[in-house]
C-alpha cells in the first residue's frame, strides 16, 4: 500500500484540526503515517482511530523520515512525505492554521466530523472528583494557559465574575492523576459558562460544549499586544463563541 507521512509532531489543536487531512489521503488508498511527540502519543493513538492511520512517536522509526527536517514535500513513487508542521513559512502571509489546508490541496471543512474521539468515561469521572466539582449546580470552566506543556504561559488578566464554582485546570496536579486533556471533555460539556485563552482546549470545547457562553481570549500574555487574528471562522465552527481581546 502506499504511504502518507503527515508531520506534526506538535500542537495538539492543530493535531486535530488537520484530521480532514488525514481522512483526504485515507480515502486515496494510502496509509498514512502520523508521527507525535511524547507528549501526546497515548492520547491521540488511543483516542483517534481509523483504518489506515497509524500513530508513531516521533523519536522512533517510520516511514521516509530521513526526509522531515525539510520544509518541502517529498514524493518518492507513490509514496507522499508531508511536512506539514513547517507549511506556514513556505506561504508568505497565510495564517498557520490555514497553511495546513492549502499546502496540501485540501479544502477547508468543519473539521469535527473527522474528529470522532474514543473517549474514558471512568478517567472524565475522574476528573470531576480530583477538583470536588458538584454536578447538580452550575459551574463555570476558566483556562488561562497556553503553550506546549511544560513551557506553558498563563495569561493572569483574564477575570471572570460567575455566582458559582470556578474551575481553573492544573497542569502539575493533572500530570499527577494520570489526566490527559481528552479526559476535560465530560467537564467541558457540562459547564454552564467558558472563559479560555485560545488553545487546544478549544477544539474540545468546539466541539463538545453545550454552553451558549463560550469566550475565546487572545493568546498572549496581559504585557504582549493585542494579536487576535481574524480567521477563527474558518477554524471555530460552534456558533457561540464570543472572541475577546
Amino acid at each position: 500500500m502506499k504511504k502518507c507521512v503527515i508531520y506534526q509532531p506538535i500542537g495538539l489543536g492543530d493535531i486535530l484540526w488537520i484530521q480532514p487531512i488525514v481522512d483526504k489521503y485515507l480515502s486515496e488508498g494510502y496509509e498514512v503515517h502520523f508521527p507525535v511527540s511524547e507528549l501526546y502519543y497515548e492520547m491521540v493513538s488511543s483516542s483517534i482511530k481509523k483504518d489506515n492511520l497509524i500513530w508513531h512517536l516521533d523519536t522512533t522509526d517510520y516511514p521516509m523520515r530521513e526526509y522531515i527536517g525539510s520544509p518541502h514535500s517529498t514524493k518518492i513513487g507513490e509514496d507522499i512525505c508531508l511536512p506539514i508542521f513547517y507549511m506556514n513559512y513556505l506561504i508568505p502571509r497565510c495564517p498557520v492554521m490555514i497553511s495546513k489546508y492549502y499546502s496540501t490541496n485540501t479544502p477547508i471543512v468543519n473539521w469535527h466530523s473527522s474528529v470522532n474521539l474514543i473517549r474514558n468515561y471512568q478517567k472524565e469521572e475522574k476528573v470531576f472528583d480530583l477538583y470536588n466539582i458538584d454536578k447538580t449546580k452550575p459551574f463555570a470552566f476558566v483556562n488561562k494557559m497556553f503553550g506546549t506543556p511544560p513551557t506553558y504561559k498563563i495569561r493572569k488578566d483574564i477575570s471572570v465574575n460567575f455566582n458559582g464554582q470556578i474551575i481553573e485546570p492544573n497542569y502539575d496536579l493533572d500530570v499527577s492523576n494520570g489526566i490527559r486533556l481528552f479526559d476535560w471533555i465530560g467537564i467541558l460539556e457540562q459547564a454552564a459558562e467558558i472563559h479560555t485563552v485560545e488553545t487546544s482546549f478549544c477544539y474540545l470545547i468546539d466541539k463538545y460544549a453545550s454552553s451558549t457562553n463560550l469566550n475565546m481570549y487572545e493568546k498572549r500574555t496581559e504585557s504582549e499586544n493585542n494579536t487576535y487574528y481574524g480567521l477563527t471562522a474558518l477554524v471555530y465552527r460552534n456558533k457561540n463563541w464570543i472572541y475577546r481581546n
